[in-house]
Order: structure tokens, then sequence, then C-alpha cells
């Protein structure tokens, strides 16, 4: 150990940042440990599909935090480029560890966080060689994600590979960090001993500002929608097949006759955004959804302080069995919305917090009486459920609190 200042690389592929890109937990965990005493890089790609644009490599600082962007070529499809961005990147890793201890210092604790594991192959040997507390971050259950979800062959070259690098991070790492509740004994039989799982789930930071953007037709169009009465769902997120956004649409559709007073709000991108409007214009349902692009944080904040509801839903899966910790569920609760949860897995934070309906497994129809139950209640009695979540999530759930835990695990703190 260097000092009695650890200094922490939290090296995460698909790390993003405020004005970088999604998946900033890296980011508000840097923040933490620096705040209490810690010296913190976060390490990522320089390309990857969670980034808003592409970084020069290098180091830069990103509102407060050093981040150091690794070469890594683009992609654009989950084929062999983006195969190659993943082995790229943990091979610039490696190639860089010098420049990397000149810029940033000699680390006392380095953070692989997956979801592909290739990296710690590189974090964990760099870690031994400097004498350094090696931590392996799981995110997501690869290969068990690929195979269950997508359905590729266990017996598919690169999914063995996949799977004998987790079992790998799991035997040798000093300490495994999961995003997941339910991961512990799916761990242990393969190859996790003693006391090395930990659960520091995804958080969220209380009182983050919002951005009212003036003349944004977003909110002109919330604006228009509050003033005829009619209460306002919002999905904002990933547009992908997992994040089962057709389930709200179909649901809207019954909901145009059943309660012609809910309108849906659907703001983020992805690969299924075009079929998800076809699907709409179809259903003659221009009028009660809308669409809007993929906003900056600070928008979205703002967005969801200003409508009724909050959707997440996720396509069933058998690897949700592990439980789940989805930021937008998190989002939804800082800003005290009630919530629809049409998901099937092994934790329900909706059901434990009190903040909504879960309708676990459930068709549009389930979904529709959800949305129109919520729908149907006085505002003061959504703000009841909304109010149980802000509570539940800044109590077990801010990253102030999970960067503290964070830091005993690393041995300062």
């Amino acid at each position: 150990m260097s000092s009695s200042v650890p200094n922490i690389w939290y090296v995460a592929h698909y790390a993003g940042g405020p004005g970088i890109g999604r998946h900033s937990r890296g980011w508000y965990l840097a923040r933490t440990w620096v705040k209490h005493g810690a010296r913190a890089t976060v390490i990522a790609a320089n390309r990857h599909h969670m980034l808003d644009a592409s970084q020069p490599s290098g180091p830069q600082q990103v509102e407060g935090v050093d981040y150091h962007f690794l070469p890594a070529p683009a992609y654009s499809t989950n084929g062999l480029m983006r195969v190659l961005n993943m082995f790229a990147f943990t091979a610039a890793f490696w190639a860089s560890q010098r420049q990397l201890i000149s810029l940033h210092g000699r680390p006392d604790v380095i953070i692989a966080s997956s979801p592909h594991p290739f990296s710690f192959i590189a974090t964990h040997r760099l870690a031994r060689l400097l004498g350094a507390r090696s931590i392996f971050e799981v995110r997501d259950l690869w290969p068990a994600s690929i195979t269950e979800i997508m359905n590729v062959s266990n017996r598919h070259p690169m999914i063995r590979l996949t799977a004998a690098v987790e079992r790998f991070g799991y035997f040798h790492a000093d300490a495994v960090v999961s995003l997941l509740p339910r991961t512990e004994e799916y761990m242990r039989s393969r190859g996790l001993t003693g006391d090395r799982w930990h659960y520091i789930p995804n958080g969220i930071v209380r009182d983050e500002p919002s951005d009212r953007p003036p003349g944004s037709p977003i909110f002109a169009l919330i604006d228009e929608w509050r003033s005829k009465g009619l209460c306002i769902v919002s999905y904002t997120g990933a547009l992908g097949v997992p994040n089962n956004v057709d389930r709200l649409i179909d649901a809207m559709a019954l909901l145009k006759t059943r309660n012609p007073s809910v309108r849906a709000l659907i703001v983020g991108r992805g690969d299924v955004e075009e079929q998800l409007k076809a699907m709409v214009a179809s259903l003659g349902l221009s009028e009660q959804v809308r669409f809007f692009g993929q906003m900056p944080k600070s928008v979205a904040r703002a967005i969801l302080k200003h409508v009724d509801i909050g959707f997440i839903g996720l396509k069933p899966s058998p690897v949700f069995r592990f439980g789940i910790s989805p930021n937008k569920i998190f989002d939804y609760m800082v800003s005290g919305l009630p919530i629809v949860s049409a998901i099937e897995a092994g934790n329900d934070i909706v059901a434990e917090a009190g903040c909504g309906i879960s309708v676990p497994g459930a068709g549009p129809s389930e979904v529709a009486q959800a949305l129109d139950r919520l729908a149907c209640m006085t505002p003061a009695e959504r703000d009841v459920l909304g109010s149980k979540g802000k509570c539940f999530v800044e109590s077990k759930h801010d990253y102030e609190l999970l960067g503290r835990t964070y830091l005993k695990i690393t041995g300062w703190g």
C-alpha cells in the first residue's frame, strides 16, 4: 500500500459520466471516494455504445473526477467489431500500465467492472505485480446473460472463454462486488470462497440539478397535457428489445377507450425505436403516445418532476432470478414518482418500497389495469406512494452511503 491515502482505479469499459454518456456509476463512486480523502481515476474505452460521442484517448477531467480513456475500435452492432472492442480495451489497459501509473499514481486498489469480465485478467495481473487489492465488480452475469437472453449455446467458443474468465475472477479476486442481490450462491458454485461476496447496487444522488430548457417541445407538450387535466406516464431510458416498451404501448391501446385521460411520454433511443414508433402509428395512438429522443440527465430529471407515473418493464428471462438493479427505477424513486413495474425478477424493488404497483410477468391488460389504477388516484394519493419510494431509495441507495461501503471493502474507510 503506497500511502495512508488510497489510490483507486475504477476500470469500466463502458463508463460514462456527466456530459460523456450513460452509465455514470464510476463517476458517482469516484466523486464520493475523493470526497472522503481517496484518489480515484475512472478508466474507460474511448469508443463504446454508451458514450454520447467518442472521446480523445488519454486523461481528462469530467466535472472534477479524473478519467483516462483508452483507445478501442469503433463498432455499430453486436458483432465481431464489438468483440474486438472488448479485447482491444483489455490489451490497451495492459499496454498503458506505465503511462497510467505515471499520470495517475501507483494504485492501491484496482476495480474491474463488468459486464464483460475480460478486463479482469489484466487488472488482476497488474494488481498482483503492484501489491494492490484486486476487486471484481459484476454488473451482469456473463455468460449467463448471453446464453439465457440471447439463446447462445454454452458450447460456443466465446461463451466457454467468457465462463472461464468469470470463474477466474470469482476464484482469484480479493473481493467480488455484485450489483445484483441474489448472486452469491451462483458465484460460489463457480469458484467464490470465503467472505469475499459483497452487494453494492446502483444508486442515486440527492438533489441533483434539473434543467428545463426554455422553449423545449417536450415541456410545452407536458404543460398542454397538464392544462387539460391528463395523467402522464413516462418511460425514460433505452429502447431495446429487453426493455419491453411495446408492453406499455399495448397497454396504452387498451386505455384509449378504458381511460382516455392517460398519456405516455417515451424518452430515449435504441435499436427498436423505429419499430415502436411504427407500432404506435398502426394502433392509432399518435395522440396518446409521444416520442422524444435521449435527453441530458438534467433534462430527464426535470421531465420526471412534471409527470405522474413512471413505467419500467423487462422481457422475462431466467437470468433475472438473480435480481435486478436498474437505474431507471431509482431515478423514478428519487423523483417521487409512483411506479408501474412489469418485471419478473428475484427481487421486487417497487413492492419492497411500497411505491407503486408490480405486475410481474404481466400482459398488456394487467399493465393497463395498473396504470388505470394509479391514474384514477388523486394527486395526493400518488404523492404518498412516490414519497415512500423517495424515502426508500435515499436511505438504501444513496451513492454517499454506497461509496463509503465500497471504501470499507477496499481496506480503507
